[in-house]
């Protein structure tokens, strides 16, 4: 449906000009990334129980605004990884992996799908539980070092 990615394109415009700034000069870095996980995993919950291309947008917004700020605080924190004369290259290689990223989930959201829709919400509810967990126990790190 074109409505809803025209729909999703803009909740993220308005992420992108509004939602980052206010967020990142309140909170943590660490803090937003939790939270959007918690976000994303909530909105893919919601996400297997839609029935309605109303109901569908309305669970896009949560999920478009975690989406938005975890993206942008990872890309943040990458470009304070490396030194700041190869942020260009770090930058490069996180687009080239978002990039190589969607070669491959097409086919494997068609996979998910022949399974029944909501597959699809459960198996991102469960990675995003997975990832919570992990920044929890300090597996995975969620500030530069």
């Amino acid at each position: 449906q074109g409505n809803v990615l025209s729909f999703m394109g803009i909740v993220v415009a308005v992420c992108q000009g509004t939602l980052i700034g206010w967020a990142t000069s309140r909170f943590s870095e660490t803090s937003i990334i939790k939270s959007s996980v918690v976000l994303l995993l909530l909105s893919f919950l919601a996400f297997t129980y839609i029935s309605t291309p109303e109901a569908l947008c309305a669970v896009i917004v949560p999920m478009m605004a975690g989406g938005t700020l975890l993206q942008n605080v990872n890309t943040a924190q990458l470009t304070k990884a490396v030194p700041s004369e190869d942020s260009g290259t770090i930058i490069a290689i996180d687009m080239a992996i978002g990039s190589g990223i969607g070669i491959f989930t097409p086919a494997l959201g068609t996979f998910l799908f022949e399974r029944g829709f909501s597959t699809i919400g459960f198996s991102c509810s469960a990675t995003y539980c997975l990832l919570l967990l992990l920044l929890q126990l300090g597996v995975v790190h969620s500030k530069v070092h």
